[in-house]
């Protein structure tokens, strides 16, 4: 998160300020699949402010596809007998990161979830069965109500090599 921005409670406003004190121009939203591998897009300006808040549709193969993009011939979340419709994606406004190599692109996550499932139940209500974020913050959640709460680390596994010419 960009120090001293929490949007809760002040939305579209304070983030407008935010975005024109660090000059955006542009921004990244994306969600997680379920290898754990952000999938995302650019939108413009004009369009991340018209779905900030009602949010918009993503298509939902990042939950029927692997790492290197090959279709999975078994899920049952979606697939060819669905179509690999859009899911519905909430952008999570309290993400929001500048880019540390786009200084001009603002970027957020976003949470999948269901649509209105024709019982009355609100657009966006229900944590999509496939969304990586929605599981941890419900396991999150079972955790505070049990009295336990959750530590998390990142190990970053990487190789160096250094170069040589060729001859």
């Amino acid at each position: 998160m960009v120090p001293g921005c929490s949007f809760l409670g002040h939305g579209r406003r304070h983030l407008k300020q935010k975005f024109d004190e660090r000059n955006i121009k542009k921004v990244k939203v994306g969600g997680f699949d379920v290898d754990g591998v952000l999938r995302g897009k650019y939108v413009s300006l004009e369009k991340f402010w018209s779905v900030v808040e009602p949010g918009f549709g993503f298509c939902d193969v990042i939950f029927g596809w692997d790492i290197a993009d090959v279709l999975y011939d078994n899920a049952k979340v979606t697939g060819w007998h669905s179509g690999y419709p859009d899911t519905h994606a909430l952008i999570d406004i309290d993400t929001f990161r500048v880019l540390p190599a786009e200084p001009d692109t603002a970027a957020f996550l976003v949470d999948f979830v269901e649509k209105d499932d024709g019982r009355g139940g609100k657009a966006g209500s229900r944590a999509h069965p496939a969304c990586p974020r929605s599981l941890l913050k419900r396991v999150l959640a079972e955790a505070n109500a049990k009295g336990l709460q959750a530590t998390f680390g990142a190990e970053f596994e990487f190789w160096v090599f250094k170069e040589t010419r060729s001859r």
